[in-house]
């Protein structure tokens, strides 16, 4: 089972990279509702490119291009029959 680290440890990480002398603020908050930054900007990313993907599924699956004829004229060209 996996197991995450407790607020202790990440008011600690937290100290150290902001160079800030408390963290009374990340000690304060109820169990279970601090999500680590790096969890947090994968969950984003991860759903972002879920719904980047599930769009662009809709887009080639349900949804038919109109064909037309198109003819464009190239100069300087003879055609020989």
């Amino acid at each position: 089972m996996l197991t995450l680290p407790s607020r202790a440890t990440y008011a600690f990480i937290a100290s150290l990279t902001t160079g800030a002398k408390s963290c009374s603020h990340i000690a304060q908050t109820p169990p279970g509702s601090a999500m680590p930054t790096l969890l947090r900007f994968f969950t984003v990313i991860g759903i972002l490119a879920g719904l980047f993907y599930g769009s662009m599924f809709v887009l080639a699956n349900f949804f038919e291009p109109q064909q037309h004829e198109m003819t464009k004229s190239i100069r300087d060209v003879k055609v020989v029959k």
